[in-house]
């Protein structure tokens, strides 16, 4: 019994680092128990010609709870630069809180994927004039990981979200990701999203990650809008660490 305790801790000491960053697709593996994972970044993001917001501090802290769950709290500090007539309006302040949780349904078995879910309750909190009026936000993303060599990975995730004042959003993701070598990893992915009766927004985006150490990642991402209807884009680097509690 002993060893087997020595050898659990052994894995989750040395295994490298799983994030849910830097691309737009959540991943289907947890953090291992007993593991506090920061991902944090500093992102630009030009949603239109007249609208651009600086997150300069968006963080999801991922706590391992159990062998099936994790829990995830996200928070941002963020800037909004809106042009006016008159000229620009500058927001500062703390966006809202997110508390949720993965939930791990099965392993990849086979052509069976990796499946996991999200459970995300976005609470109105944060600065006020960051909220514009918005309400409490219920959102749930099925997440699915194939493995399709040593080196390559294909990810995709499926969901919603209530936003609402009965504003429903679907979201989908589909990635490619593949190891260059035994640090440095690359990814190319499409996103969207479809609002209600509103036409489809589709994205485009990838990047790369390096491993430093087994638990501390570093990335770089950006993407770009390929639908009228989606935001210009955006350019993102980001900081994973994983450490045992």
């Amino acid at each position: 019994m002993q060893e087997a305790v020595w050898a659990q801790e052994l894995v989750k000491e040395t295994l490298p680092i799983i994030t849910d960053r830097p691309d737009q697709t959540e991943s289907a593996f947890l953090v291992p128990v007993r593991t506090l994972q920061l991902e944090t970044e500093v992102k630009m993001n030009w949603e239109n010609r007249s609208r651009s917001t600086l997150d300069y501090n968006s963080t999801l802290l991922r706590i391992g709870l159990a062998r099936f769950a994790e829990l995830r709290l996200t928070q941002q500090l963020q800037r909004q630069h809106i042009d006016v007539e008159n000229g620009e309006i500058v927001r500062d302040g703390l966006g809202p809180l997110t508390v949720g949780t993965k939930i791990l349904l099965w392993n990849e078995k086979a052509l069976r994927p990796q499946a996991a879910v999200i459970l995300d309750y976005v609470l109105p909190t944060g600065s006020e004039v960051l909220r514009e009026g918005e309400t409490s936000q219920y959102l749930v993303r099925g997440l699915f990981s194939h493995s399709l060599t040593d080196k390559v990975g294909l990810g995709y995730n499926i969901g919603g979200a209530y936003m609402g004042r009965n504003k429903f959003i679907v979201v989908y993701t589909l990635a490619v990701s593949r190891e260059l070598t035994d640090k440095l990893g690359a990814y190319v992915e499409v996103f969207g999203e479809k609002e209600n009766s509103d036409d489809v927004s589709l994205s485009a985006d990838g990047g790369f990650t390096y491993l430093v150490l087994y638990n501390l990642q570093l990335d770089l991402s950006g993407g770009f809008g390929l639908t009228e209807e989606a935001e210009n884009g955006y350019v993102s680097a980001g900081i994973s660490w994983r450490f045992p509690y």
